[in-house]
C-alpha cells in the first residue's frame, strides 16, 4: 500500500506539475493576447488619428474651395467685361454674367445649355473653328477683332479671350469679351 500510495502522489505530482505547466502556458497566451490587443489599441489610435487628421485636411480644402468659388463667383458676376463659362469641349454655355446678358441680349436662362452656334452669335463660323482649333492647342486663346450677333440682330464688334480650366476633373472654357464696337465708331467718326 505503501508502494501505491507513493505511485498515486507520484501521479499526483506529475498532474499538478502538468495543471502547472498549462496554467503558465494559458499565462504566457493571455499575457500575449494583452499586449497585442495593447498593439492593435495603440494602432487603432494611430490609424484613427490618421483618419482624424485626414477629415481635418479635407475639411480645410472643402474650405478654400468654397472661399476660391466665392471669390470667383463674386469677381464673374461683377466684372463689367461680359463673361461666360461653357463646357469643354462642346462649348455649351453654364452661366453669362449680367455684362454679358447686357451685351447679347440673352438672358442666362436662354443661354444656359446652348453654345453660340446654337444662338447664332458668330457672323463668321471660321472665327469661332479658329477659336476653338487654338484652345484645343494651347488651352486659351485670343481673337483679333470679329463681329457677333445680338439676339437682336444687331452686330457688335469684339476682342475674345478664352482659357481652359480644370476644376477637379472636369475642364471648362472661361471667356472673355471686350465690346470695342463703340470705340471702333468714334475712331471711324
Amino acid at each position: 500500500m505503501n508502494r501505491l500510495s507513493s505511485t498515486a502522489h507520484a501521479a499526483r505530482r506529475r498532474q499538478e506539475g502538468a495543471a502547472l505547466v498549462i496554467v503558465l502556458i494559458l499565462l504566457l497566451v493571455m499575457t500575449w493576447m494583452g499586449v497585442s490587443s495593447m498593439r492593435g489599441t495603440t494602432m487603432g489610435e494611430r490609424m484613427s488619428a490618421g483618419v482624424y487628421d485626414r477629415s481635418i485636411a479635407f475639411q480645410a480644402a472643402e474650405a478654400a474651395l468654397r472661399e476660391s468659388e466665392e471669390r470667383f463667383s463674386s469677381f464673374f458676376a461683377l466684372s463689367p467685361e461680359p463673361a461666360a463659362v461653357a463646357q469643354y469641349p462642346n462649348g455649351e454655355y453654364l452661366q453669362v454674367n449680367e455684362a454679358w446678358e447686357r451685351a447679347f441680349g440673352f438672358r442666362q436662362d436662354e443661354v444656359v445649355g446652348r453654345t453660340g452656334l446654337d444662338l447664332g452669335l458668330w457672323e463668321n463660323p471660321d472665327d469661332r473653328l479658329r477659336m476653338y482649333e487654338e484652345i484645343q492647342r494651347r488651352n486659351q486663346a485670343r481673337s483679333g477683332e470679329i463681329r457677333l450677333r445680338r439676339k437682336d440682330g444687331r452686330f457688335i464688334t469684339v476682342q475674345i479671350s478664352a482659357r481652359v480650366v480644370a476644376v477637379g476633373a472636369t475642364r471648362y472654357i472661361l471667356w472673355g469679351t471686350h465690346d470695342v464696337t463703340e470705340q471702333r465708331r468714334i475712331e471711324q467718326a
